[in-house]
């Protein structure tokens, strides 16, 4: 249920620190790019953790 908040949350949270000067005062553009990618692999990471613990609690 928290999937898709929990990756528009980490997008804009990397987005922000990418270009923020607190952070690492890159372009937006790049930023973007930063923020989508982490996004992405958040997304892959919960997907794959799922199917792993799905399979796990089936076998027992």
């Amino acid at each position: 249920m928290p999937l898709i908040p929990g990756a528009f949350y980490a997008f804009v949270t990397i987005t922000y620190i990418m270009n923020a000067q607190i952070g690492f005062n890159m372009s937006w553009t790049a930023a973007y790019i930063v923020g989508t990618v982490c996004a992405v692999v958040y997304l892959v990471g919960i997907i794959m953790y799922g199917k792993k613990r799905a399979a796990k609690i089936k076998l027992a």
